[in-house]
Order: structure tokens, then sequence, then C-alpha cells
């Protein structure tokens, strides 16, 4: 890991070192070979550019709440308050790619419930602050999708997260956007809670992994209940499907496993969180490449 500074969280030491790489890989359907790495004010460019391709490639009808618009100014306080950007960029080495950002990701450490960016605060866990991590405006350009980037930027901030003391992770998305979801699902993440967001008027679903601890589901065959969210020729979410998620929701029901074929989410009843052995937990990225 190289000398930390215990007095910062292990993030600054990072940001310190934002262009140096702290996991490298090859795309599983591309086969090209990607870095990931923190990005700081120099590379707002990037950011913005990636953010406007995508943008473009939206349906007009998700273009204001599948993703809330940053800009330079936004970007540039929300690094200095101590928060993060992860990108993952095609290696050097790789003709006309090297350097190319291919999807990012912004990680919030919240101070306080404002600063969580969610619409609806008091669906946080915990009233401390410290104790969490949100993600959001999580972008992978269209030329790299299918190669399983989101998952791989999510499991770097879930190690940083644990690494840093963070107990909750946490993230808000937009209801029908059931790729996105179905992602934090597949990475043990569980629905828990469903909002509104005034700023765009869209119905959000709340996806929360405990770091130190885990969710109890009983086992009775009646807490468990598969839910048809879409209709499947239609390709659009089912509405009285929506309002029975929410009432499950309510009653502590748990989304826990999407299944993308058949487009059904299933749902256990939470009866509890429960501490897990303390093991090492492991660094971020690849330990040779860490910055000394």
């Amino acid at each position: 890991m190289g000398n930390l500074d215990k007095k910062q969280p292990l993030r600054h030491h990072f940001q310190k070192h934002a262009h140096q790489p702290f996991n490298i890989g090859q795309m599983i359907r591309l086969g090209l070979p990607y870095y990931i790495r923190y990005m700081n004010e120099n590379d707002l460019s990037k950011n913005l550019a990636l953010q406007a391709h995508v943008l473009d490639n939206l349906k007009k009808a998700d273009k204001t709440h599948y993703i809330i618009k940053k800009d330079e100014s936004y970007l540039r306080k929300f690094l200095m308050k101590g928060n993060a950007i992860i990108g993952t960029f095609l290696h050097k080495g790789t003709p006309g790619l090297q350097d190319r950002l291919a999807a990012h990701m912004l990680i919030v450490y919240p101070q306080t419930e404002k600063e969580s960016g969610l619409a609806d605060p008091t669906l946080l866990p915990d009233k401390d602050m410290e104790t969490i991590s949100v993600v959001s405006n999580i972008l992978v350009h269209d030329d790299f999708r299918g190669n399983k980037l989101m998952q791989i930027m999510m499991d770097e901030w879930l190690k940083i997260a644990a690494a840093d003391g963070k107990q909750h992770a946490i993230a808000e998305i937009c209801v029908d956007n059931e790729f996105s979801w179905g992602v934090f699902v597949d990475c043990g993440f569980s629905i828990y809670a469903h909002g509104y967001d005034a700023r765009d008027g869209s119905h959000n679903v709340y996806v929360h992994k405990p770091l130190d601890r885990k969710f109890l589901y009983s086992n009775d065959p009646g807490d468990t209940i598969t839910l048809q969210l879409f209709d499947n020729e239609k390709g659009v979410l089912i509405e009285s499907a929506h309002e029975r998620l929410k009432d499950l929701l309510n009653q502590g029901f748990h989304g826990v496993h999407f299944d993308r074929k058949t487009r059904g989410l299933l749902l256990k009843k939470c009866t509890g969180i429960a501490p897990i052995p303390k093991a090492n937990i492991p660094a971020p990225g690849n330990d040779n490449i860490i910055p000394k």
C-alpha cells in the first residue's frame, strides 16, 4: 500500500497519485487493455465529453432523469470537497485509443444529508455521514459497453470505501433503468427503498450494501416473492407492478435478485442485519501497481 497518512482517509493517498493506475486489466468482450485511476481537475474536460456523448445517445424521454447533468463548476467543487471520480481508460499500447476515457464514476463522501445528493436523504440507513459512501453518475461510453466496466469500477469503489472505514455503500437509480439497478443487485446490493425526485419527476429505487454487516432474510416461503416489473413485449415498466414494489419495500422486503431473461425481481422479507467476521480488507486494485 505504500506509506499511508493514517490521519487522512485512504482516498487522499490515491488522489495524490491521480495519474497512477490502481487496476489494470483486459476488457472481456473487446480484449482491449484498460486501467483505472483517480481523476482530478485536469481531467474535467474528459468527464464532460463522456457525459455529453452519453446524453446525446439517450432516448429523449430518458435524458432528464437517467443522468443529472453536471457542469465543470459542479465537478470542480465536487472534488474540492474531498469527493472522488474514478475513470477507466484505454491502456497505453492501444493504437489510436490510448488514454481514452471509456467510463467514469462519481464517489460521494457526504458531510451532510444534503451533500449525499439523494432526492430523499431520510432514506439513508444511518444518520452518521462518516459511515456512508454514495456512488452516482456512472457513465460508460457506447463503444465499450458489454465489458462489465460498471461492475469493475463498482468493485474498486467497494474496496476503497471499506478500507476507508465506511459501513454503507448507497446509490439511487431510476426505477425503470433496470440495467443499472440490475448491475447493483448482481454486485450484492439490495433494493431497500423507493423514493420520488421532485427535481426531475423520476421514481427511484435505493440500493444498499452494508460493508461490515449482512442483511438477514426470512426462510418462510411466504416471505419470498417474484415480481414481474416490465412488460416483455412493450419493454416498459408495468405500473401496477411498480405500485406493488413500493408496497413491498415499505413492508420490509428487499429486492435481492434480478432475472434478466424474465425481467423478474426476486424480493425477500428482511428480518435484520448481523455483523460479519472482520477479515483483511483487500486493497483497491493490484498491490504491485499501487502508488508507493
